[in-house]
């Protein structure tokens, strides 16, 4: 997905009637004078249907993870690279962020999934299966722990793992 910024801003995908799947990857607006002004919302309100992110995208934002609603984040793809060297994944290169209290869950789809993007932790994490899926989740990235109440919920049929073994 490319487009033009004409400011700062953010995209938003909410689904509210049926699942958005994307397919395409999302990258950084290639003018410099509007690098790096935006970030992405999923979901972007309190939704209640899925949001596959299929494609290893290469932005370099943040990602912020919204209020559920009842909506998941399903990750159809892996990153490329450990922490400190990703080059694409399903959310970008850049720092996921789970703020909110009742976060959108991630579920890894079709497939044990690895995010290794730093997560800034300032509210809730959850992560679930896809109905029918009991997948693996890797969140081998670093946490970072923001100065409020924090929880990560894990209601997966598969493992929730989190950080890297390799130390």
């Amino acid at each position: 997905m490319l487009g033009t910024a004409s400011g700062s801003g953010a995209l938003s995908f909410s689904a509210w009637a049926g699942p958005i799947v994307i397919n395409d990857p999302i990258v950084d607006e290639t003018s410099p004078a509007f690098a790096n002004r935006y970030t992405v919302n999923v979901p972007g309100n309190s939704t209640s249907q899925p949001i596959l992110f299929n494609a290893a995208s290469t932005y370099t934002t943040t990602t912020n993870l919204g209020t559920s609603g009842g909506s998941t984040v399903e990750l159809g793809t892996s990153t490329v690279g450990d922490f400190g060297s990703i080059t694409s994944g399903p959310l970008g290169v850049g720092t996921l962020n789970a703020n909110s209290a009742t976060a959108a869950a991630l579920v890894p789809f079709n497939a044990d999934r690895t995010l290794s993007n730093r997560v800034t932790l300032g509210g809730t994490l959850a992560a679930g299966n896809a109905s029918g899926q009991t997948y693996n989740l890797n969140l081998t990235g670093p946490i970072s722990m923001a100065n409020v109440s924090r929880t990560i919920t894990n209601n997966m049929g598969g493992r929730l793992v989190l950080g890297s073994n390799a130390a």
